[in-house]
């Protein structure tokens, strides 16, 4: 019966070997150079998109910086490794890549002009605040999607 279910729901020409996925996913195997290359280049073209689209308040750049950013692969070689009960240094690539992104910001912001308010859209400055009534709407959340949760706050 599951058999029959996973050949409809993934017929077998649409399977990937381990082999395969390892080749793709784990970053020390196959070509390494221009697998390092092209993520870091990829990632670094988007973080410099998305921190201009936060600087000029457009929701819309910012989406396509994280459309393009490469970081589904590694996250993914996370997963492998954790399949394959083993380590593919696909973790420390998520970790730099996400010092990366945030040293990329700060130095888009320290290189503005000092006329220019960081603070003056209330996008970019809400919700960092300690206001109580905005954490009514995590604390629903965390409340219905978590099966664990006690209820009692």
């Amino acid at each position: 019966m599951i058999s029959k279910v996973r050949a409809r729901a993934l017929p077998a020409s649409q399977r990937r070997s381990l082999e395969e996925l390892t080749q793709d996913l784990d970053p020390s195997s196959g070509d390494t150079t221009s697998k390092c290359s092209a993520f870091w280049t990829m990632l670094t073209m988007s973080s410099v998109i998305a921190g201009g689209g936060v600087l000029t308040d457009s929701t819309a750049t910012v989406i396509g910086a994280m459309i393009i950013a490469p970081l589904s692969t590694p996250i993914m070689g996370i997963a492998l490794g954790s399949a394959q009960r083993r380590r593919t240094g696909s973790a420390a690539i998520v970790l730099l890549a996400c010092l990366l992104v945030i040293v990329v910001g700060m130095i888009m912001s320290v290189t503005l002009p000092s006329d220019y308010d960081l603070l003056s859209n209330g996008r970019r400055g809400g919700g960092t605040g300690p206001a109580r009534r905005g954490l009514g709407a995590p604390r629903g959340r965390g409340r219905t999607s978590s099966p664990w949760s006690s209820g009692a706050w």
